[in-house]
């Protein structure tokens, strides 16, 4: 379960760190969720390695850090490509799916966009490239349905193959953990981080309808938080190591819940989402749905 859930993280980070390099834009990060995500992180490595806790939970602790600096680097590194050389940029599109109107009937490029912190949390990127021609809804369903189907079967292998290797290790046993004040402490501290960064994403769903998030992303993360509390509760059920893993499986069993929360807004907003893109598409005056037909018929 400890490999699985550090397969499922692995997919959830690689996402955004390609999404944001392929598309050289870090638009759609909030430095704010980065930055608590960060602190989060790093105080959970602090209190794992103190408290001796099981290699895979410390494992990812470093894993998550890293991406997470990752991250932050190319938020900061594209943010001032695209300051210093914004004719490399198309307009970013909105969190309506929009592109931003051209001003004054100029046909030269919109001035890029600023990224507010506001964004929308593990969100989609705003492309600076040409974008391809949408899929249909059957092929659409399908490609989401293979990636799904083949992430999940990717952390499967991961965890079966991991337990066949580290079979002989695990016949050795383990040493119960013991309290550490200090290391408790900050393990509660990165659990608080971690469920407090999402709140704010909650009620940013109520006004945006969820646009922009990533279903898949948010599915894995829940996946890998359920195999992170798996991980520490097949190791042992003894009161001393559930009470000194506490903070770690309060910080992700709470994250589960909110996570899903997320994915029932998701689920929730779908039916406005797609009236308000079927609106967005629609001509506002006589003129335009002639245009529109011109353009269809060409």
């Amino acid at each position: 379960m400890g490999w699985a859930s550090i397969a499922s993280w692995i997919l959830v980070y690689t996402d955004p760190i390609l999404l944001c390099y392929k598309e050289q834009s870090g638009e759609s990060l909030s430095l704010l969720f980065l930055a608590i995500w960060l602190t989060g992180d790093i105080t959970n490595l602090l209190g794992s390695v103190w408290q001796g806790l099981i290699p895979t939970v410390i494992i990812l602790a470093l894993y998550y850090t890293v991406c997470d600096v990752i991250l932050i680097f190319q938020v900061f590194y594209y943010r001032r490509k695209r300051r210093l050389h914004p004719e490399l940029y198309q307009p970013v599109a909105l969190s309506d799916g929009l592109a931003p109107p051209e001003l004054n009937g100029s046909t030269s490029a919109p001035a890029p966009a600023v990224a507010s912190e506001q964004s929308p949390l593990l969100s989609s990127f705003s492309a600076h490239a040409p974008a391809d021609a949408p899929l249909s809804p059957a092929l659409q369903r399908a490609r989401n349905i293979l990636s799904y189907a083949g992430g999940f079967v990717l952390i499967v292998i991961v965890g079966i193959v991991a337990w066949f290797v580290n079979a002989k290790a695990a016949q050795k046993g383990r040493v119960e953990e013991v309290w550490d004040t200090t290391a408790q402490v900050v393990g509660w501290i990165s659990a608080f981080l971690y469920l407090g960064s999402r709140l704010p994403q909650l009620a940013l769903n109520r006004k945006t309808k969820c646009a922009g998030l990533s279903l898949l992303m948010f599915a894995f993360a829940v996946c890998g938080n359920t195999t992170y509390v798996a991980s520490i509760l097949l190791t042992s059920t003894s009161p001393q190591h559930l009470l000194v893993n506490a903070p770690w499986l309060l910080g992700s069993g709470g994250t589960i819940f909110l996570d899903l929360v997320v994915l029932g807004q998701f689920i929730a907003y779908a039916k406005e989402r797609r009236l308000e893109a079927e609106a967005a598409r629609q001509p506002i005056f006589a003129d335009d749905e002639s245009a529109v037909d011109d353009e269809d018929e060409a």
